[in-house]
């Protein structure tokens, strides 16, 4: 069974930062996903004072005995020929900092993960993750909230095409429709793809590029896209997110950004007044862009 520790590291605070400009990136092709199989989860509630404990309640075992015997048979042989994935995820929010330390919030996780090689009779494919988020105490009033899901997890793949994204600006501004279309870009991506991305796998191009229409000046236009691009990527980097380490916030995975100019094309068929195209495409983060930085 894989080692839970230190994945309470994984932070979930947003805020706004600047991104690089850089050159295109080639087409990349097809990726292997993990798809839940959401009829099959199961949500386990977690008590403060099992935190830390090294051995799972009578309560907790028991539900998770219930979840396996209920699965249907066919599942139950897809997990123990390991042809699909178990992920346990540990959800945990307290108003007190040392409740989300590793040597906390690990051993349940840890312990759940055995008991159920055990329910099951073998060592299913198996990952674990903690997700962690500090409240603000109101009223002085401390509070502890958690609990451990299991998803059942299956194999697929996927053009990265597939998820590409196309803003159009109509305005030197950018407009509340734009930031709402970036943010169902991104609420749409499978979970797996916005881990990916979040955890550095995937790298985000992000490309500002402005419609020449014979009226304005190169020199204009390329300032404009420049600014465009720069303003776009702090705004998906808000959105992708950004985690909390020694007083200090960083950015969640790597977007890349870059300004252009395209002379428009009637079959374009756009609105005569876009000015502005964002192209947003998912690259393997190892990919290298097309030209210089």
């Amino acid at each position: 069974m894989k080692d839970a520790a230190a994945l309470s590291q994984i932070p979930t605070e947003k805020e706004l930062v600047e991104r690089p400009v850089l050159s295109p990136t080639p087409m990349a092709d097809s990726i292997s996903l993990r798809l839940e199989m959401k009829e099959h989860s199961i949500e386990i509630a977690m008590k403060e004072e099992e935190l830390g404990q090294k051995e799972l309640s009578a309560e907790r075992l028991a539900a998770l005995r219930a979840w396996w015997e209920q699965l249907p048979e066919n599942v139950q042989q897809q997990i123990q020929r390991k042809e699909v994935e178990l992920e346990l995820v540990t959800q945990l929010s307290s108003t007190d900092e040392a409740k989300m330390q590793p040597e906390q919030t690990d051993p349940q996780i840890e312990q759940t993960g055995e008991a159920l090689e055990e329910i099951i009779g073998s060592s299913p494919e198996m990952t674990f993750r903690v997700n962690t988020t500090l409240l603000n105490k109101t009223a002085e009033l401390a509070s502890t909230e958690g609990s451990t899901s299991i998803h059942i997890l299956k194999k697929v793949s996927a053009d990265l095409k597939s998820f590409d994204q196309e803003v159009h600006l109509t305005t030197a501004s950018i407009r509340q429709a734009n930031l709402q279309t970036m943010q169902q870009w991104w609420m749409n991506l499978p979970e797996d793809i916005q881990l990916k991305i979040q955890q550095g796998e995937l790298r985000i191009d992000l490309s500002a590029v402005a419609l020449d229409r014979g009226i304005e000046s190169a020199e204009l236009l390329g300032e404009k896209s420049h600014q465009q691009a720069l303003l776009m990527g702090d705004l998906l980097q808000q959105i992708v997110g950004f985690y909390r380490q020694d007083g200090k916030n960083y950015p969640l995975g790597r977007i890349r950004t870059q300004a252009l100019i395209e002379p428009y094309q009637e079959e374009m068929k756009l609105d005569e007044k876009v000015n502005t195209l964002i192209r947003i495409q998912l690259r393997p983060a190892n990919e290298l862009p097309a030209g210089p930085i």
